[in-house]
């Protein structure tokens, strides 16, 4: 007697080796974070290259592919949570991909090596990526102006920062509050560094927290808008705003232990006036936070030089670009990263993402949103919704640098 239980699951499971492929190619993608436009217009002409008929729909928490053409279609769904940016995943899955294309390997033993590749352990280990984390705070403390005494404190405050990540990341349920335990850890070694290294607490806390800034997931966000991903791109706005809040909250409850910590100590001592650091500390800031981000990244160490030129290439774009207004500056920086990162994947047929990705993080506007929220915790209402608006034009100003970039220097991979 049929099962008809049996028999609906089998018209809903890919009977043949492409469309298997073709969902772990997807599963793949998402989990080395590409944002959804590009991710599915990456397996789509994985589609057209198999002679695979099917629609892709790609949201930051489920992907929907039908196969077939209608109305015969097999719907498949994937539920899959937000990725982080992994370099190495995507140069290897793009590779893959594209031998599977071209014949090179079968679709079966495609699917094979994605999950060999997702099965591969971690390229660096834990504490080098703390460190970097560390490193990178205490460079971009200086980029944002601080003196020698805030860049020591923001270096040991991404160090805690990072360590906390690291240790609530392994448990399922301690990662959907780490933001949150992480910057009241930060705010309140912040406010120690202020009282007793005469450090400024609000730097030392951005720069100490910037890796958490979702400043570039906003910045998918409004791509995604702009490209029409409209539920997706709304799913990650929404998203990055509750990182925001949940890092404030954070703050906000790191800034209660400031009569805990003070209550019994001397008033705070008197400290000199911190000297400016010389300008040229500000290349070397640059370079040190550019050469973090392969760790960040978890980028091939071969891919180190082209990280290193595309954050150059940014910091000098945004230099140029301060004569001009922050959002119309952060258009021309992007444009110019763009054309670099679009270039390079259309001679080396690498991911273009390689040089975009970390040239970008050096532009997106995640301070500028913590800033605002900021105002907003200290009752600043006027002066919160300003700094925002500025993120989302600043937001904008990038997208809009990178689709004209697009554009002028068009690549021959979605990726």
């Amino acid at each position: 007697m049929p099962d008809p239980a049996r028999d609906f699951a089998s018209q809903m499971v890919p009977a043949d080796a492409h469309a298997s492929f073709i969902l772990r190619l997807a599963r793949a993608l998402h989990e080395a974070g590409t944002p959804a436009h590009r991710l599915e217009e990456a397996v789509v002409g994985a589609c057209e290259r198999l002679g695979v008929a099917a629609q892709v729909f790609s949201t930051p928490t489920s992907i929907l592919i039908a196969f077939g053409e209608i109305p015969n279609q097999r719907t498949m769904l994937l539920r899959v949570e937000p990725g982080e940016v992994n370099l190495e995943r995507l140069v290897r899955t793009d590779r893959i991909a594209r031998d599977v294309a071209s014949g090179a390997v079968s679709p079966g033993r495609g699917t094979a090596l994605l999950d060999e590749v997702a099965a591969t352990p971690r390229r660096y280990p834990a504490w080098l990526y703390v460190l970097a984390i560390a490193v990178n705070a205490a460079a971009v403390a200086r980029l944002f102006g601080g003196s020698a005494r805030d860049v020591v404190a923001s270096l040991g405050v991404g160090l805690v920062v990072g360590v906390v990540g690291e240790i609530g990341g392994r448990h399922r349920r301690a990662r959907r509050v780490v933001d949150t335990i992480a910057a009241a850890f930060a705010a309140a070694i912040a406010l120690l560094a202020a009282r007793f290294m005469g450090a400024s607490s609000y730097l030392v806390t951005v720069s100490g927290l910037v890796f958490l800034l979702p400043g570039l997931s906003l910045t998918m966000a409004i791509g995604e808008l702009a490209t029409r991903n409209l539920v997706s791109g709304t799913a990650r706005f929404t998203g990055a705003l509750m990182v925001f809040f949940s890092l404030a909250f954070g703050i906000a409850i790191g800034r209660q232990f400031e009569p805990l910590l003070f209550a019994r100590v001397l008033p705070s001592p008197a400290f000199d006036p911190a000297a400016d650091l010389p300008q040229w500390t500000l290349v070397i800031a640059v370079a040190v936070a550019v050469c973090t981000f392969t760790v960040l990244f978890r980028a091939q160490p071969r891919d180190s030089m082209v990280i290193a030129l595309s954050g150059a290439v940014a910091f000098a774009a945004s230099l140029l670009s301060r004569v001009l207004e922050p959002e119309v500056g952060a258009c021309a920086a992007a444009f110019a990263v763009g054309v670099v990162g679009n270039a390079y994947a259309r001679f080396s047929g690498r991911p273009s993402s390689i040089a975009i990705t970390p040239g970008i993080l050096l532009l997106v506007p995640g301070s500028v949103g913590f800033s605002s929220l900021s105002a907003l915790l200290d009752d600043q209402t006027v002066a919160g919704i300003d700094t925002a608006f500025r993120m989302l034009l600043v937001g904008v100003g990038i997208v809009t640098g990178m689709l004209l970039a697009n554009v002028a220097v068009p690549t021959r991979q979605a990726l």
